[in-house]
């Protein structure tokens, strides 16, 4: 057996592999071959002859200039994984207790329970592609349409109805909400990183216009923004 594991370990496949699937679970779906080869040059040698470092090969990848890159192009990012999209939508940092109603429910309903994968595999396959795309993309295997609905639908409850098991604190947007400029730039520097383009501030604008008090703009510029492409993409 050991024998084995070492013949493994040091087949030269190992390492583009790995670095591939690491890639695509951290950074981007689409990693260009030049990306992969860095990164699986990294696992091959740290840099101090050790092969399959795998704290160096993370700080490969999470530093690689390709990562770094702040000009998103057509297949930069990865779509996030629902355990990661609606925690992060608090905009809050929190520890996710799996005792929560909504962790148990919502998730569950969104194909990600916490802690129960349908396979040793994860959630998802690593193989999927995008429908009618080359495109690799994991994660869409679990957020079709119906998934699309029921994360919309949590996210407008954690706004409209959080309860105790989610608490959301949105004063700092309502306190705002007076100026939609404002408003727009406080919900773009929280979710987007400040990379709104231009198009969807003024599409946010008409929307948060149309409610009539703070805090309904409030709701409305955080739900509509945390639904977009743009935040749904890790990038």
């Amino acid at each position: 057996m050991a024998g084995t594991l070492d013949w493994l370990f040091n087949h030269p496949n190992v390492g583009p592999f790995i670095a591939t699937r690491l890639i695509r679970a951290l950074v981007v779906s689409n990693p260009s071959p030049a990306y992969i080869a860095r990164v699986a040059t990294v696992f091959n040698d740290n840099g101090a002859g050790v092969r399959g470092d795998l704290r160096a090969v993370v700080r490969a990848i999470l530093t690689d200039a390709e990562a770094r890159n702040d000009v998103a192009s057509a297949v930069s990012g990865r779509l996030k994984d629902p355990l990661y999209h609606a925690p992060r939508f608090r905009a809050r940092p929190r520890r996710l207790d799996l005792a929560d109603q909504w962790a148990g429910l919502d998730l569950s309903l969104m194909s990600q329970t916490p802690l129960a994968p349908a396979s040793v595999f994860g959630f998802y396959s690593p193989l999927y592609r995008i429908p009618r795309s080359t495109l690799n993309g994991p994660e869409f295997q679990i957020y079709g349409p119906t998934e699309a609905v029921l994360r919309g639908n949590l996210f407008w409850q954690i706004l409209s109805n959080p309860g105790a098991d989610f608490p959301v604190d949105i004063t700092p947007f309502v306190n705002v909400a007076g100026s939609t400029v404002a408003l727009i730039d406080a919900v773009d520097q929280t979710l987007l990183y400040g990379r709104m383009p231009a198009a969807m501030r003024q599409s946010l604008a008409n929307a948060i216009n149309a409610q009539g008090d703070n805090i309904s703009k409030a709701r409305t510029a955080l739900y509509l923004t945390s639904l977009s492409g743009f935040y749904a993409i890790q990038y």
